[in-house]
């Protein structure tokens, strides 16, 4: 079947579907949202208790996420709010505290099943009535039209969406990318995150952990308690060589080595469920548009995950392109003129090739095996703790803020 619509978004994932809803909500672009995953239905039923994927939701995303009405929906069970986080070297001495208090904010951020979100944001976009929406189908082919003309999304399953924008969405390997012929930077980190949920111990009273080792760094967030028992999220990015020789153990091998890892700092690791692991590059695309087509969330990047910022960056990208497109249908501009995505480009490409650029100085900065390296850098985290308003513009940078 042919279809005719001013907007198709290719990908349903947290990035794509918080777009299709904010100009569902705010414009009126009629709207496709196609997305290749297999369920008909992803707001039909609940995802599962314990899920070992999470996203760390910093206050701008959180307030955008309210705006769209899906916060307000999601079951404080499926969420935590952590208002500390304690940083610092496995292999030395140093170690910064941030706190929430010191912005005078309630919490520094909040850990959110990934399953749960997404349950929400596609509930929301459904109820809408205003989106086309096709599961289960994926691209075959796009052929971008030259001027005012409209470009065709085709589908495997035969259909065509005539569009005058298409917006990827689709993920690291983005599919309409690399048809559209847009170049990505790309450097292996050469190392692989595990994720898994552990019950621990002890309650981790809102804090989240992170400790830095030359071979990668290991984050402890905060979920909800359930039933008396504690639980945290684990992201345990590791050299691939140590990530595989992790992944060989069995669980009771697996707990103790983490416990040890953590240093204790919430007693015992109990258990572990669903452990995983994926490889970790970083790519950044050389454009975020052509005539066409508008890049979102990890189809125009991805970074390191020490520090959590990766949808919290697809959001601020989702959130700043509805605003430019709702503009564009204010003052009566075509979704084809030039300047709608180039100031989409100029307000998100410069933010996220600095984020970028931060993670992969960390990751050197603690990979260093040089006793000198090791010396600074410790002593940089002992001076960076002893000085307030510093950390408060770190606090701020993480919160969106900045």
């Amino acid at each position: 079947m042919n279809y005719q619509t001013d907007i198709t978004i290719v990908g349903g994932g947290m990035a794509g579907a918080a777009l299709a809803l904010a100009l569902a909500q705010e414009t009126q672009w009629s709207i496709a949202l196609i997305d290749a995953g297999a369920s008909g239905d992803k707001a039909a039923t609940a995802p599962p208790v314990l899920a070992s994927r999470v996203v760390a939701l910093n206050e701008a995303s959180i307030n955008w996420l309210t705006r769209l009405g899906v916060w307000p929906e999601l079951q404080a069970a499926y969420y935590s709010p952590y208002q500390k986080m304690v940083v610092w070297d496995g292999e030395g001495t140093g170690e910064v505290t941030f706190d929430a208090a010191d912005e005078h904010q309630t919490q520094l951020g909040t850990i959110v099943e990934n399953n749960h979100l997404l349950t929400r944001l596609w509930g929301a976009l459904q109820a809408t009535g205003r989106i086309h929406v096709v599961t289960a189908d994926a691209v075959s082919d796009v052929v971008f039209s030259q001027g005012q003309a409209k470009h065709c999304v085709e589908l495997k399953s035969g259909s065509k969406f005539k569009t005058s924008l298409v917006v990827a969405a689709d993920g690291a390997e983005s599919v309409v990318r690399t048809m559209a012929g847009l170049g990505v930077s790309e450097n292996d980190y050469g190392h692989s995150a595990i994720v898994a949920t552990v019950e621990t111990q002890h309650a981790h009273d809102g804090v989240a952990f992170q400790r830095f080792s030359n071979t990668g760094p290991l984050a402890f967030l905060p979920l909800p308690s359930k039933e008396g028992k504690h639980y945290c999220s684990i992201v345990w990015s590791q050299q691939q060589a140590v990530a595989d020789e992790l992944l060989a153990l069995d669980d009771a091998a697996f707990v103790l080595k983490l416990e040890r890892a953590i240093e204790h700092r919430l007693g015992r690791v109990l258990s572990v469920h669903n452990r995983a692991a994926y490889p970790l590059k970083e790519r950044h695309a050389n454009s975020y548009y052509r005539a066409g087509l508008a890049l979102i969330g990890d189809a125009a990047h991805t970074l390191h995950p020490l520090a959590g910022q990766g949808i919290n960056l697809g959001f601020a990208d989702a959130q700043a392109l509805a605003t430019e497109l709702k503009r564009a249908q204010i003052r009566g501009l075509p979704l084809a003129e030039p300047s709608v995505l180039t100031r989409y480009q100029r307000q998100r490409r410069a933010h996220n090739t600095a984020a970028i650029k931060a993670m992969a100085a960390f990751k050197v900065l603690f990979e260093a095996k040089s006793p000198m390296v090791g010396l600074l850098r410790n002593e940089g985290m002992r001076l960076f703790n002893q000085m307030p308003w510093l950390k408060r513009q770190a606090i701020k940078v993480a919160r969106g803020s900045l």
